[in-house]
């Protein structure tokens, strides 16, 4: 499993997100706050093996823009975890 950094970062308007999966298997990708807070799920669902891509627009879950702040994106597939840190500036 592979979770790539976001680009651009920092970033003001989006940013990219690209991860990669081995093996079907069960996938959360979410954005929490520095608090830990939950701001927005991209995924929490079972998927194919494959490479994929999410843009995010600094958004939470309501379509509310977010603060300019660090952002964590946080990738588990089965029991692996990775984690990022992404840049909010606008």
């Amino acid at each position: 499993m592979t979770l790539q950094d976001n680009y651009p970062n920092p970033f003001d308007k989006e940013t990219k997100i690209k991860f990669s999966i081995p093996e079907r298997c069960r996938v959360i990708l979410d954005v929490t706050d520095i608090m830990g807070n939950k701001v927005l799920e991209f995924i929490n669902h079972t998927v194919e093996a494959n490479d994929y891509e999410v843009i995010w627009d600094g958004t939470d879950a309501n379509g509310f823009n977010l603060p300019n702040c660090m952002y964590i994106c946080r990738l588990i597939a089965g029991s692996h975890v990775k984690t990022i840190k992404m840049m909010l500036r606008r």
